[in-house]
């Protein structure tokens, strides 16, 4: 597999506070976003950092796109719009980073 230059779009919520349940349901409908024929990839996770400096961020979502153009076709589309009111209902923080991919190594 050869390196590619992707744009990737990190965004990391605190859902700390929110019920099992809601949180489920949000990465649910997050998960669902991965479909639209722009998402190269998509991964999240639970915070799990042992330094303890996490800035009180609970869950990190990561979707990767062929290049900008691409990412803001994503952003606006109907689905995403649909989704950000949606979680901004319940989040009381959120860092959205995009940035360009400098690959140094790929995985094999």
């Amino acid at each position: 597999m050869k390196c590619k230059a992707n744009v990737c779009h990190i965004v990391m919520f605190d859902f700390a506070q929110l019920s099992e349940e809601v949180i489920a349901t949000l990465i649910k409908e997050f998960e669902e976003l991965s479909t639209l024929p722009d998402v190269l990839a998509f991964e999240w996770g639970k915070e799990a950092n042992a330094e303890d400096s996490s800035l009180g961020f609970s869950h990190c979502f990561t979707l990767t796109f062929k290049d900008f153009e691409a990412r803001t076709r994503y952003l606006n589309s109907r689905e995403h719009r649909e989704y950000e009111k949606e979680v901004m209902k319940y989040r009381s923080k959120v860092l959205v980073f995009d940035y360009q991919a400098h690959c140094v190594k790929e995985l094999k």
